[in-house]
């Protein structure tokens, strides 16, 4: 029965990953407008409000770049649930996942997800966010190897760009960034498939926060 168990989950994440592939290439010039700061408290909340994860998830933005700046709250919101599941599914028991998110050149954003878990191998780099690929060392860990592969789709079709930076020095872990434009203060917030998809899903409507379930478990496609 426990075998049956992980195998319905492992189909269930899958799926989750392929609803959230669809969800992000539906009409890629359409957004729905929240700021920064919105998108990532609603975010961590809603994942350190879990039982599985507890209040592991920390967030800080530098204020004065980037304190008032807009974001796409729907493509936004799944990349990140993505990428800080990855980082808890990964990380030591009781770890922390820091989130942390400046201004970089002219409307450009960078957001860095940080954990302290066992990193991703030089040579498995270059693939990560390929559909299905999980790194050398995530043997033993479940995962569909999609949860990247969702990231880097939510992200370049924001216009961005995604990537992995080893921690500073000898330190444990993996730093995954983002790159993306902010959206102009003047663009109208549109019902678009992408924010109607996760208002669905999460139960709440509007164009604040918007990523999938958080008992959902996140899988690095490391």
């Amino acid at each position: 029965m426990e075998l049956l168990g992980e195998a319905i989950q492992s189909l269930r994440d899958q799926v989750d990953r392929l609803l959230d592939l669809n969800a992000v290439a539906r009409d890629a010039r359409a957004a729905a407008p929240a700021s920064l700061a919105t998108v990532l408290r609603d975010t961590t909340e809603r994942i350190n409000q879990s039982q599985e994860h507890g209040s592991r998830v920390r967030w800080g933005i530098d204020p004065t770049t980037c304190g008032d700046t807009l974001v796409d709250s729907a493509r936004l919101g799944i990349a990140l649930h993505n990428l800080i599941g990855n980082a808890l599914k990964y990380s030591p028991p009781l770890t922390s996942v820091d989130i942390t998110a400046r201004a970089v050149g002219r409307g450009q954003v960078r957001l860095e997800v940080r954990d302290r878990g066992r990193g991703v191998p030089a040579a498995d780099r270059e693939r990560l966010g390929e559909a299905y690929f999980r790194a050398s060392n995530s043997a033993g860990t479940p995962g569909t190897g999609l949860g990247l592969r969702v990231v880097r789709r939510a992200v370049e079709t924001m216009g961005g760009r995604f990537g992995y930076a080893p921690p500073p020095g000898d330190e444990p872990g993996a730093v995954f960034w983002l790159e993306f434009p902010a959206l102009d203060e003047n663009q109208p917030a549109t019902a678009t498939a992408v924010a109607r998809h996760s208002s669905r899903r999460s139960g709440k409507g509007g164009a604040s926060a918007v990523a999938p379930t958080s008992t959902r478990k996140g899988g690095r496609s490391s």
